[in-house]
This record gives C-alpha cells, structure tokens and sequence, in this order.
C-alpha cells in the first residue's frame, strides 16, 4: 500500500509544477491599498474601569479589529454593567496616561503598553472600590490582525490575515461576551469560501473483461490470456482522469474568544467511461474468464465475434462519484505577529459510489455450436458499491504572513466507520427462432460473472482512517477579497471498489441441465481497497 502511495504521487508529480506556475503568475496581483477603509478591522474596546475628573471616561480592555485605530467601544459602569454609549472625537483616553483620542485615527503604540486590569471582586464579580485619584487604566494590545498588525516588524505589507486572541484571563468573560454579541447581531464575523478544484481520483481497477486474437486459433483458443496472440482490449483503472470540483465553505468566528465554528462541502462530476466494440472493429471479440469446472479448469473465454459463428457486440460502463463535507470547531492556539496557529475538532463525511456494468449481445450464424442458427444471446453483469465514511476530525492549521502572502497549512486526520454496501446483479436471455415461426424466449437472473453463487446486496462496515492535507497561498485583492491557489490530498483507508468484487473464477456447470458439480464459483467476495485523492484549488473568500 505504501509502495503504491508512493508511485502515484511520483507519476503526478507534474502537477506540484503547475502549481508552482500558477503561484508565481497568482503573485502578479496588484497590493492591495493598506488604508482603504474597506480593509481596516474595528479596535473595539470591551470595558470600562472608572471615571476620570470631567467628562471623559478612561477605557481599558483589549483592542481588535482593526491594529492602532479605534472605531467602536463597548462601554461598563463601576458596576461591571454593560451600559449604552458612543465613541466621541476626544472624548474618551487610551494608555496609562489619558490621551484624547480622535475616531479613525491611528493609535500611537506606546500609548496602548498594558499596565494592570482593574482588580475585581471574584464573589461578586464586580470591580473593587478605586481610592479617588487612582485610575486604573488598560488597554490591551491587540493579536495579529486580518491585516497583519505591526507585520513591519515581521517583514510582511499588512496583506495577511491573523485573528486577535486576548489574555487568558479574559478568555471566559470574552466567551460570554460573544454570546450576546451573537445574539445581538448573529450576521457579524462571518467568513464564506468558495474553491474550485480540478480533481484527480484513483479509478477502480478491473481484470480483463474484453480479449481478440487472431481468427486461426482454434475456437476453444480464440481469445484465451495465456494463448499466442490473445491482447487484453479493456481492463486496469476505470475513470482515472481529471474530474471538476467545487468545494464551499462558511464559517463564523465567535468574538474575541479564540473560537470559530465552520462548515464546508465539496461535490465532484460524475465521471463515466464507456466501452463498446463489435465485429466492424475486430473479427475477434471474446470475455475471458477462469473455469472452475472439474472438466475444464483454467483459462477460459466466451466468444462474442468468431468468423463464420457468431457477430455480436460488447459494452462496458463504468462510472465515479465523490464527495466530502464537514463541520469543525477552531481554537486558537497561537496569535503572534505575522503567524498564527489553531486546533480543530468535529465531525468528517465522506462519499464514493462506483458502477460497473458488462454487457454482450450475440447472433448465431453458422458452426458446431450445437445451438439453432439465428439464436440470440445476451448477458448482463453489474456491480456497484456504495461507501459512506462517518468519523471523528481532528487536526491543525496554520497561517503565516511572508510578503505580502497568507501562507496556510493544514492537516485534518479523521477516525471512523467506513458503512460499505455491495450490489451484485446478473440476468440473461437467449431468442431461439422456431422452425414453424415465432420464437422461444428463456430468460435467467444470471449472466456471466454473477451467478447465483455471489449475486445479491452484502452489507460491510470497518474501522478507517481519512487524512488529509491542505495547502494554500492567498493574497488580497482591491475589492477585500481574498484570492488564493493551493493543492489538497486525500487518503482513504478500507473502502469498497467495483471493480475490486469481481471474482474471476466462474462454473458454468450451475446453469446447465445437470445442474452444479464441482466449486461454487464465482463467490460473494467483499474485498477492501484504499482511494488517493488530490487537486489543485483556486478559490475566493471574504470575511464579514
């Protein structure tokens, strides 16, 4: 398994360079302008400790939104309650020494240094008596904002986004906080994302299902793996191409809290492939398989197309569906200048449907088939699989600002029940014309690899794991968009194929006369594969 992880992502290793072309022409995007009011975040100041003399009030708490200018605040009395007011040009003071303060106008950092919270009251919640002159001032300084705050000393532009976390010790009242504020206005901090992916996922693999050879081998020869001349026409991985994708996404961060929750789903193309020949293309045509019969064991093939016998035709459709969605609660871990480092926990599903149907169609015209000439024949086998995989998400991702970008890397591992499901389904019917006219009809719920030994639905459920890998480069437009290009890749353990449920072996001896001798072939097989998945993402997002 291991092995074949790695030689799938060597052959499409060409990818990684056309990734790598599009992030430098993706570079060419012009900066955005850092002073645009559309792209400055609000500095909302969350407490108030006391009241100096005069009618200005002292704020103190932490600032976020928008890095060094004060847009909003959020206003306490003495008594630790929330009470209704507005942010007035040089109304209210910043710092450990008052200073008017002009809304819209940068805030000089030396004049927002912490110095220590109001003391509360921790039995009543509610701020201790201040000795008159004493003014308990403190504004936090704000985390890393979503245009990268003091990122000149980091060495990136002010193009990146981080998200402020404050101080432990205001974590929970933060938290409480957010709760009104959603209730408040539950259309605040919202983030939507919406990428396109061109998608890339393992086919089934099948064994040989369609053989020629040369028309002068003998008839028990013709078409046969293992006699001189005899060439596989269609076997191997079925739907390996390239597929499109979208991948949606919609989240909200919760306040100043350090959490966000977000929801996502991707939804591919189905991808089908169809398979068809007849005696115009080849004079041979024939579907191989191992006989299981006491008297004829070995390889064996049936004929579709053999000079001066049969003319028929055979067809093979196959098809693939994929998806995955999820819902996730973040943490911030880490909120430093320029990085910033977060933890997710939640639930993963994904999807992956696969079909195969073989069918052939024959006409006798002429030989020892020991069948009425002018009979015709045909047969269907199908198989499907269904997987639906349920499981717990857990993980970490990173942002990080160089240059004017917003580098991100995440990694998601998954831990669940993959609920598979199996559909076997075979029939044939055989016309043979009677001499006075008219036909005999005789049908059967059998074809050529679903006998009644492994034909119905078979139910199986495992343990799997789903990893999976994102990374991103995004870079602000003009507009307060973020666009972005990156690649994801995806693994998936313990899951059903198509293609894999065929069993080769087949005794033909079950639908004759005498009825079955020897091995009950082919058998219910349930057998698990594994599934890589990868692409190359170029998406938009906008937070709110």
């Amino acid at each position: 398994m291991i092995t074949r992880l790695v030689i799938n992502l060597l052959l499409r290793a060409k990818w990684y360079l056309v990734f790598g072309l599009g992030l430098l022409t993706f570079h060419q995007i012009a900066d955005a302008d850092d002073t645009d009011p559309r792209h400055r975040r609000r500095i909302p100041v969350n407490r108030i400790a006391t009241r100096p003399q005069g009618a200005t009030q002292a704020v103190d708490g932490p600032i976020a939104e928008q890095p060094g200018e004060v847009t909003e605040v959020i206003i306490r009395n003495e008594a630790g309650e929330i009470v209704d007011g507005e942010l007035s040009d040089g109304e209210f003071f910043i710092g450990p020494r008052p200073t008017p303060v002009i809304v819209g106008q940068p805030v000089d950092r030396a004049l927002v240094e912490p110095v220590p919270i109001h003391p509360m009251d921790h039995s009543s919640g509610l701020p201790l008596a201040v000795p008159e002159g004493d003014q308990p001032i403190s504004v936090l300084e704000p985390s890393p904002s979503a245009d990268c705050m003091h990122c000149d000393q980091a060495g990136c532009d002010g193009l990146c986004r981080t998200r402020p976390l404050p101080p432990h010790a205001q974590l929970q009242q933060a938290r409480i906080e957010t709760i009104a504020a959603i209730l408040a206005n539950p259309f605040a901090d919202f983030w939507v994302r919406a990428d396109y992916v061109r998608l890339f996922v393992d086919g089934q693999r099948v064994p040989p299902l369609v053989t020629t050879g040369p028309t002068t081998a003998a008839r028990e020869d013709a078409g046969v793996i293992g006699q001189p001349g005899t060439a596989v026409l269609y076997s191997g991985a079925l739907d390996d191409d390239a597929r499109d994708a979208m991948r949606f996404e919609l989240g909200r961060y919760l306040g100043t809290s350090g959490l966000a929750v977000s929801g996502s789903i991707l939804f591919s193309e189905e991808l089908q492939s169809t398979f068809r020949s007849d005696q115009s293309s080849f004079d041979l045509l024939a579907r191989p398989f191992i006989d299981a019969a006491p008297t004829s064991i070995g390889n064996n093939a049936e004929l579709i197309v053999f000079p001066g016998t049969f003319t028929g035709s055979i067809q093979v459709d196959s098809s693939t569906t994929f998806g995955t969605a999820d819902a996730l609660v973040h943490a911030i871990l880490v909120s430093d200048p320029g990085r910033q480092i977060s933890t997710f926990l939640g639930y993963q599903f994904a999807s992956l449907d696969d079909g195969l149907t073989i069918s052939d169609s024959r006409r006798v015209i002429g030989g020892t088939t020991g069948l009425t000439v002018g009979t015709e024949l045909s047969e269907t086998d199908h198989f499907s699989t269904r997987n639906r995989f349920h499981g717990l998400a857990m993980g970490l991702r990173g942002d990080h600002c160089v240059a004017g970008w917003s580098l991100r890397s995440a990694f998601k591992l998954s831990l669940g029940v993959n609920d598979g499901e199996i559909t076997r389904r075979g029939s044939a019917m055989t016309v043979v014309p009677l001499i006075g006219g008219g036909t005999d009809v005789a049908t059967r719920d059998s074809g050529l690899l679903v006998q009644d030994t492994n034909s119905g639905v078979f139910q199986d459920e495992r343990f799997a794991v789903v990893p999976e890998i994102q990374l991103r480069a995004s870079r602000r437009l003009p507009s307060g968009w973020d666009a972005s290009i990156g690649y994801q890749f995806l693994y998936w353990s313990q899951l059903l194929r198509a293609g894999s449920q065929i069993d080769p072996l087949v005794n033909l001896t079950q639908v004759s006369t005498a009825g079955l001798q020897g091995l009950a072939r082919p058998e219910p097989l349930i057998v698990a594969d594994d599934l890589l998945v990868h692409g190359i993402t170029f998406g938009l997002s906008h937070e709110f």
